[in-house]
């Protein structure tokens, strides 16, 4: 985190830095090891808490979280990312040698609420395991942390300040980002988007997300990583099925969007460039005018 302190310990050798930001809606954690001698440390879990865990950068063997009074054992794998319920308990953390870098969010379990709970099945046995404060640790399905999840992780942990009053609609808008992004990924990743068909109707849904939260920065060749489909194919498949270009489709979600907003920000149009990630009103009335064949101004006129 770019405006959190730092802290550093040494033991055998080993190297370990962390950072924490603790903010009203979730709290925010990044772990640093480097481990020249295989070792194993303990982490305690002093209240029963609901994890987003990004494990960033793992050497070939996972880390092991080890509630050997349950026997119970969490596997954070490189690169991808799980839901974690941690239970009051001592963890054995099993470090091999390597270097590693797990980013981490607590969440508050009450973003869960009854009328979504179909939507979100995979976490939903851990949120109620945090309701009702089980003594059982869990983990859910795993899924890959691609560039859109990254990009993510790095907006959120830099842009958080400790001297500013912002910091809680930027971790509350980011940590619904971020769990949204996580169920079309394992929604991606459960088989069930096979067909060319579902698997370009899956990749509309990830954009229409990425649009709604990035603007003109949401990048198809970004999402084309970040779903692991060729971005020939991805654009072979949308004109088959939708008769145009997912670029065009991209850039009609984005005048959605900026229609959308326009009602907010009509007599502050720089402002509204600004929110949707254009350099500059030019830039966004040049897109515009693209697009619809007027300029935002005369568009406010009509």
């Amino acid at each position: 985190m770019r405006n959190a302190e730092t802290y550093y310990w040494e033991f055998d050798g080993n190297l370990v830095a962390e950072q924490t930001f603790d903010g009203r809606y979730a709290y925010l954690h990044y772990f640093e090891f480097w481990i020249s001698k295989a070792t194993t440390v303990t982490y305690r879990s002093h209240a029963p808490d609901l994890h987003l865990c990004y494990p960033i950068e793992i050497g070939e063997q996972p880390l092991i979280m080890h509630d050997e009074l349950l026997d119970i054992k969490l596997t954070l794998n490189q690169n991808r990312a799980s839901y974690l319920y941690l239970a009051v308990a001592d963890f054995h953390v099993e470090l091999p040698i390597g270097h590693y870098i797990v980013r981490g969010i607590t969440l508050d379990a009450g973003l869960f609420r009854p009328n979504i709970a179909r939507s979100f099945e995979f976490v939903m046995p851990l949120v109620q395991a945090k309701r009702a404060g089980k003594s059982i640790s869990m983990q859910s399905v795993d899924f890959l942390i691609g560039t859109l999840t990254k990009y993510e992780l790095d907006a959120i942990f830099q842009n958080l300040n400790p001297k500013v009053l912002d910091n809680e609609h930027i971790l509350i808008r980011h940590q619904i980002y971020l769990i949204k992004l996580s169920r079309l990924k394992i929604m991606m990743g459960d088989g069930s988007i096979n067909t060319p068909i579902t698997i370009i109707k899956h990749v509309r849904e990830i954009l229409r997300l990425i649009i709604d939260q990035y603007g003109n920065k949401a990048l198809i060749g970004d999402l084309a990583e970040s779903v692991q489909v060729d971005r020939s194919r991805l654009y072979k498949l949308h004109k088959e099925y939708y008769h145009c270009s997912l670029s065009t489709y991209r850039n009609e979600l984005l005048v959605e969007r900026i229609l959308r907003e326009y009602h907010h920000f009509h007599n502050n149009l720089s402002g509204l460039a600004y929110e949707l990630n254009f350099a500059g009103l030019s830039e966004l009335n040049r897109f515009f005018k693209k697009m619809k064949g007027q300029s935002l101004a005369q568009y406010q006129k009509n």
